[in-house]
């Protein structure tokens, strides 16, 4: 089985601190080797990315921090990819199998681990009230201490595989945990947080999130990584093929990802899963196979704004059967007219 994805929107969690004394960053340079007080200096601080996965192939932004500070919402770019209050950005990863198998988190620069949790049991997936103390959220989670005041926040690790300790002196890109759902989470995700002594800051700007939208700020982000995460909405998160209808937690547990087209498949659907999706998106589906096009089917436009959104669709077998050779499946998102986001995956029944 094969799979392409592609995106073409460019665009021109938790609230929670593991807890540390407000004196701590206080002369902390002075406590640092000095090769990474110097990169610190040198560079003001320039962040990689977090995770070990592609953007856009096998992990997302899910959400980005909110910067408008009222009872409202909106990314840097003036988006809906976030949620009121969000102080963070999140990248989410496909399903529960990949967090399984493991997903790195990674330190986004050099630096020293300041605060360390573990132990936190992983969210159950259909969890919906998480009820956890002020200071849970984060769940297990890492705090570095980078210099001059700067310090990162990684959460929602997985329980059990924390990699580091208080203390530690970490390299750019070393491994310190891997994706979970522990906290106040319900998919797996890892929370990613910048600070500047107290004040959080939006990496995709270098700005306080009370600067607001649209502000002329300079990425935080390496160059490599700002062009990895070009700003992205109705990115798609999930495609596959199924023997019958599906839902949110057949997606997130994967429970279709070894399905494959035989001569007993009672019917033959194709999903997609989508997050970012404002009103007046449409989500198309269709399915080819040996002779031409099997199904094309169009949800009705979005009412509103949604977080995250599925739509499925398929044909029962056909009196005759299956035939043989090659099928694919097209997930597409639709807006004002335009395709967004396109997903196609394949199949070949032999």
């Amino acid at each position: 089985m094969t799979v392409s994805r592609r995106t073409l929107f460019p665009v021109v969690s938790p609230n929670f601190r593991l807890s540390m004394p407000v004196g701590m960053f206080l002369g902390v340079t002075l406590g640092l080797p000095l090769w990474i007080a110097d990169t610190a200096r040198a560079d003001k601080l320039r962040t990689d990315l977090p995770i070990a996965c592609v953007p856009g192939v096998d992990c997302l932004i899910q959400n980005y921090p909110d910067v408008d500070p009222t009872k409202a919402a909106s990314d840097h770019a003036c988006g809906e990819m976030t949620y009121d209050g969000h102080r963070g950005t999140d990248f989410r990863i496909p399903d529960l199998r990949a967090m399984k198998r493991g997903v790195a988190v990674k330190a986004a620069a050099a630096g020293i681990v300041r605060r360390v949790r573990d132990g936190v049991l992983d969210n159950p997936i259909g969890t919906t009230d998480i009820p956890v103390a002020d200071d849970g959220e984060c769940g297990n989670g890492v705090i570095i201490d980078h210099g001059d005041g700067w310090s990162t926040q990684y959460c929602h690790l997985r329980n059990g595989s924390v990699k580091v300790k208080p203390g530690q002196t970490v390299l750019r890109g070393s491994v310190l945990a891997y994706v979970g759902m522990s906290g106040k989470t319900v998919f797996p995700h890892l929370h990613f947080s910048v600070r500047k002594g107290e004040t959080v800051i939006d990496p995709f700007t270098r700005l306080s999130l009370e600067a607001g939208c649209g502000a002329d700020g300079a990425s935080l982000w390496t160059d490599a990584t700002t062009f990895a995460l070009a700003y992205r909405s109705a990115a798609i998160l999930n495609t596959g093929f199924a023997p019958g209808s599906v839902d949110n937690r057949d997606i997130e547990t994967a429970r279709h990802s070894g399905f494959r087209l035989n001569v007993d498949s009672p019917a033959l659907v194709f999903y997609g899963r989508s997050v970012g999706l404002v009103a007046g998106d449409v989500e198309v589906i269709e399915i080819r196979g040996p002779g031409g096009l099997l199904i094309s089917h169009a949800g009705a436009p979005l009412g509103r704004a949604k977080a995250e959104k599925y739509m499925f669709a398929g044909r029962k077998i056909p009196k005759t059967g299956w035939r043989k050779g090659l099928y694919t499946g097209i997930y597409r998102v639709i807006r004002s007219g335009q395709i967004v986001s396109e997903a196609v995956k394949t199949m070949t029944y032999e």
